[in-house]
């Protein structure tokens, strides 16, 4: 049996921005911190999708729906919101995307190990399964 699910109103919570812990080797990573702007913003959804979409009557929507590369933020915008709304120094954003970097070479050096360690495997079991043929 299908079920429907309808909505009548949406409820923006806004949220600061934080240094990242994503293990990454492109710049400074910006996470949304814990704590929310206690200011929210309730929206009738079909006036908010309207709002949003491109149209002739809006061309310039304020809040238009994003897709893939759009999504991207560059290394040097994310240090750039870090020091202006999260107030991070640039000796603090260096620091964290060192961390980072150093965090994403082990992850790939352990990734590395784990592949050749599962084509050893496979290896050896084809060995053992070729010998067991022979002996039949």
């Amino acid at each position: 049996m299908k079920g429907n699910v309808s909505f009548s109103y949406l409820i923006i919570y806004s949220f600061g921005v934080t240094l990242g812990v994503c293990h990454t080797i492109n710049g400074p990573t910006i996470s949304l911190d814990y704590n929310y702007v206690p200011h929210t913003t309730v929206h009738d959804i079909e006036n908010y999708e309207q709002l949003r979409t491109v149209t002739p009557e809006n061309p310039t929507p304020l809040n238009p729906r994003r897709k893939g590369d759009e999504l991207f933020i560059q290394p040097s915008r994310r240090q750039y919101l870090l020091m202006r709304d999260a107030g991070f120094s640039k000796m603090q954003i260096k620091q964290a995307t060192e961390e980072a970097q150093h965090a994403a070479r082990e992850r790939n050096k352990g990734a590395k190990r784990l592949i050749r360690l599962d084509e050893m495997m496979a290896n050896r079991r084809f060995r053992v399964s070729k010998r067991r043929a022979e002996a039949r």
